[in-house]
């Protein structure tokens, strides 16, 4: 796992900003109030003429703040530059929200994230091997109130099976368009048994939600925990055993992979008369 420990500041830098913000504008409701003071003689009932002092005073302040602020401002942007420059990031990366890289897939991060996670989207082909290795932990999840979590994967029928199907066969009989369609049954078999169970023994608190794509492609995989998803992208060749590297991305205010991925399961669910998903449970 690489981390992109600098993208890691900004929250950091953001108390510290805000701090150092706060003293800022003290200091020039200060200024201001000691110059609005004086010119109405506001320190004239104390007995002793400091007005004259006082003015000064705040004018003193306000001057000398003007220069900080902005000589402060401009160190701190060539700074932040010539660390991005040192790291080898560049803002676009910041911008896109990337928090993490990891080099090889790895379920352990899907299920980290779902621990501390109250909205939950998977967006993928079968999910069987996801959802197997989360079940306890969805069940765990389910029992909370609040919990909500939403599972698209590929239709039976979607054309795009076949097409997979015919190509990862090259590599492994198991994943030819028939062995996607059981995978695809299995998941939904797990999911259903995880719900009916819990609904038997009276512990779902939270909301389990699954869809059938029916002629969407996954040509990746994405898992959003909240303000964040873990980002998959497919690999183009067809050995199933070839590693591929995700991304952790946050949610920023405008652009950005999180973005970028829920703008378009959000196109897909806009698709009227079940033309794009059908509801399996």
């Amino acid at each position: 796992m690489y981390s992109l420990f600098y993208l890691k500041k900004p929250n950091t830098m953001n108390k510290l900003n805000f701090r150092i913000s706060k003293w800022i504008i003290g200091l020039f409701v200060l200024a201001l109030l000691l110059i609005i003071g004086s010119s109405t003689n506001w320190f004239r009932s104390w007995g002793i003429d400091y007005n004259l002092f006082i003015h000064e005073l705040g004018y003193g302040i306000l001057i000398g703040l003007i220069p900080s602020v902005l000589i402060g401002y401009i160190s701190f942007k060539e700074q932040f530059e010539k660390q991005l420059q040192i790291l080898g990031i560049s803002k676009e990366i910041i911008n896109a929200g990337v928090s993490n890289y990891n080099e090889n897939w790895d379920i352990s991060i899907l299920e980290e994230k779902l621990k501390g996670a109250n909205e939950v989207e998977f967006y993928m082909t079968y999910g069987s091997t996801v959802i197997n290795n989360l079940s306890r932990t969805i069940k765990s999840k389910l029992q909370e109130d609040g919990f909500s979590i939403t599972i698209y994967i590929m239709d039976e029928k979607n054309p795009f099976v076949n097409s997979l199907g015919s190509f990862w066969e090259k590599d492994n009989k198991k994943y030819n368009p028939e062995g996607i369609r059981s995978k695809i049954e299995d998941t939904l078999e797990e999911i259903n048994t995880l719900k009916v169970n819990l609904k038997k023994d009276e512990a779902l608190k939270g909301k389990i939600r699954t869809y059938k794509l029916r002629y969407h492609p996954v040509f990746f995989s994405f898992y959003r925990f909240d303000d964040e998803i873990v980002f998959v992208p497919s690999k183009n060749v067809e050995r199933k055993s070839y590693q591929v590297p995700s991304f952790v991305c946050n949610k920023t205010s405008s652009g950005g992979l999180f973005n970028w991925c829920n703008d378009q399961i959000q196109y897909i669910k806009g698709i009227e008369n079940d033309q794009a998903l059908i509801k399996a449970f």
